[in-house]
């Protein structure tokens, strides 16, 4: 994200996008995990228990993201 930190004016969102970059690549790489011909139920399972837990890291970490982005369209 080290391209975008030019245009961007404030230290918190160009943090959140760098974190948000990071958590959308894990849940593609889980997404291709699950199109694994013959993965077992076991192996699904704990993909899918993993996608859970990026599925509330993202519900919890993504509180306020709106108005931060507000924010740094009005600076812009």
């Amino acid at each position: 994200m080290s391209g975008l930190t030019h245009m961007v004016v404030s230290e918190t969102l160009t943090t959140m996008l760098t974190e948000l970059g990071a958590v959308c690549a894990h849940v593609q790489k889980l997404l291709s995990q699950l199109e694994v011909e013959g993965l077992s139920n076991e192996q699904a399972a704990g993909v899918l228990a993993e996608l859970g837990a990026e599925v509330a890291h993202l519900q919890a970490h993504t509180d306020g993201f709106q108005e931060v982005i507000n924010d740094e369209i009005e600076k812009l």
